[in-house]
């Protein structure tokens, strides 16, 4: 597979020949279908091709979840060219969810209320809730933990 745009749009369309149905983290088990495929993709660079990518799904027909990564070096949010990506993302029917990197934070602080606090920054950034959490190149501690996130 060549790593382009017409590449990734390629798989998709295979994908969809081949009857595969595209949800998300919290549709899948209620599906009735053994080919099921969930999109997704962390925002650690640059939230323009985010979007880039997000209007080609979108016209592919297929939705998927874009994780943002608020704690970044790189991109700020809720500048104000970002927050309208994120709101084209969003109009287009894909979900955003939250990119938590735990290196940010204290080796012993509580994880799942860093995490709490940064999906409240990040609805107030998108004005909408957020469901979905993905974690930014997790320690071996979190891989072995079972957060459980309590819904807000």
């Amino acid at each position: 597979m060549k790593f382009t745009y017409q590449g990734y749009a390629d798989l998709i369309s295979l994908l969809q020949e081949h009857d595969y149905t595209f949800t998300d983290y919290h549709r899948y088990k209620n599906l009735k279908k053994e080919r099921i495929v969930i999109l997704r993709h962390d925002i650690d660079d640059d939230i323009e091709k985010a979007a880039q990518m997000a209007r080609l799904e979108h016209q592919l027909g297929c939705r998927s979840t874009y994780f943002v990564l608020i704690s970044n070096d790189i991109y700020n949010p809720f500048s104000k060219k970002n927050s309208s990506l994120l709101q084209e993302i969003l109009s287009l029917g894909h979900a955003v969810g939250l990119h938590f990197d735990e290196v940010k934070y204290e080796e012993n602080c509580d994880v799942v209320k860093k995490i709490q606090e940064e999906i409240a920054v990040l609805e107030q950034c998108i004005g909408q809730k957020v469901t979905s959490v993905s974690m930014h190149r997790p320690s071996q501690k979190t891989l072995n933990a079972n957060y459980v996130i309590p819904e807000g």
